[in-house]
C-alpha cells in the first residue's frame, strides 16, 4: 500500500504542495484520484523536442516529394512517347530486308487488333478502364493496406493506364526493394493522370498494345 502510494505521488505533480493539501491527498481519495488524472503541463524541452520532430517530418515529406516528381517523366515525353519498336531496312522496292531491335515489336492500330482481345484485356486487368481517370484509388488504397498487413509488394491494383506508364515510360528498376516499389506506384499513380489528360481511351489502348 506504501509502494503504491509512493508511486502514484512520483507521477504526480505534487511539488510545491502545502502540509495541508499533502495531508488532504492522503487522506481524500477524490482529491487524490483528481490529481492523478490531472495533466501535467509540457516542458519547453519537451515542446522543443516535439517541435523538432514535427519539423523533421515535414522536411522529410518535402524531401520525398521532391524525389517522387524528381522521377517523373516530362512533359515532352508525355506527348512523344517512343515505344520500343523494330527498325526495319527496306529494299529500294519496298521489301523488307531485316530489321533491328531489342524488343521485336511492331506498331499495330488499335483497328487491326480483334475486339475479343481487347474485351478480354479490359475484363482481365481493369474493369472500369472506361469510367476511371487513370487510377481506381479505392483499389490503389486496398492494395496498400494489404502490402502493408504482410509487410510485401504482392498486390499491385495497377489500371491498364498505370501499366502503361510503367513500361513505356520505364518507371520500374531492375532490382527493386520495397521503398522503390512504393516510390514507383506514387510515380505511376501521377504519370497515369497526367496520361488520361493528354491522351483517349483508343490511344491509351493502342498504346497499351503496341
Amino acid at each position: 500500500m506504501i509502494f503504491t502510494i509512493a508511486l502514484t505521488m512520483a507521477k504526480t505533480p505534487t511539488s510545491g504542495f502545502s502540509s495541508e493539501k499533502m495531508k488532504q491527498y492522503f487522506n481524500d481519495p477524490a482529491f487524490r484520484r483528481k490529481m492523478t488524472t490531472q495533466k501535467r503541463p509540457r516542458s519547453r524541452r519537451e515542446n522543443m523536442i516535439i517541435g523538432g520532430l514535427i519539423g523533421l517530418g515535414v522536411l522529410i515529406t518535402i524531401l520525398y516529394t521532391v524525389y517522387v516528381v524528381s522521377g517523373l517523366p516530362s512533359l515532352e515525353q508525355l506527348e512523344n512517347p517512343t515505344p520500343e519498336l523494330a527498325t526495319k531496312v527496306y529494299s529500294i522496292d519496298g521489301e523488307v530486308l531485316d530489321q533491328f531491335y531489342f524488343k521485336n515489336r511492331t506498331y499495330v492500330p488499335l483497328e487491326k487488333v480483334s475486339k475479343g482481345t481487347v474485351d478480354a484485356l479490359i475484363s482481365t486487368e481493369d474493369k472500369d478502364f472506361y469510367t476511371h481517370w487513370g487510377v481506381t484509388p479505392w483499389r490503389f488504397i486496398r492494395a496498400m493496406i494489404k502490402n502493408l498487413l504482410t509487410l510485401r509488394l504482392r498486390e499491385g491494383a495497377s489500371t491498364i493506364t498505370q501499366q502503361v506508364s510503367r513500361n513505356l515510360y520505364n518507371l520500374q528498376g531492375a532490382r527493386e526493394n520495397a521503398f522503390d516499389k512504393m516510390t514507383r506506384k506514387l510515380r505511376e499513380f501521377i504519370t497515369s493522370v497526367q496520361i488520361e489528360r493528354t491522351y483517349t481511351k483508343k490511344e491509351i489502348l493502342e498504346l497499351y498494345f503496341n
